[in-house]
């Protein structure tokens, strides 16, 4: 599958969703289709991330990378709360963070500091500090 056209998607539909989440924003409820564009744009980042994962035959820790994978949980976190809450206004912020996030680390080839450079004690304390530091 090609990476560059899922990231591409996610970028786009991260950005489309912003749009229409300042488009009615004077409203008091939100359309859907905002969402529901959040939630493909958060999957299809998930699945690029995981086939990059595959194909480096474990997570790279470069700055860009981890970025965008923190930007992507917070995202994440957003929908989830959208669920029962009405935080949708939230993504004016969040989302266009994780589709830059997204573009910096498929434009910009860093080292790649693999995980198994890692034991898994320090792999999980980088992962969870880097999720916890975003919230």
């Amino acid at each position: 599958m090609n990476t560059t056209a899922l990231a591409t998607l996610s970028i786009c539909t991260y950005l489309a969703s912003t749009l229409l989440i300042l488009r009615h924003i004077d409203q008091n409820h939100m359309q859907r289709t905002a969402l529901y564009l959040a939630w493909t744009a958060v999957c299809t980042h998930l699945l690029y991330t995981t086939i990059i994962f595959q194909q480096n035959n474990g997570f790279n820790f470069s700055f860009f990378s981890t970025s965008s994978v923190v930007a992507m949980i917070v995202a994440l976190l957003l929908l989830l709360a959208a669920l029962n809450k009405p935080v949708e206004k939230l993504g004016i912020a969040i989302f266009p963070i994780a589709a830059s996030m997204l573009a910096l680390e498929l434009n910009f080839d860093d080292k790649t500091q693999l995980l198994s450079s890692y034991n898994w004690k320090m792999s999980t304390h980088i992962l969870t500090s880097s999720s916890l530091l975003a919230c």
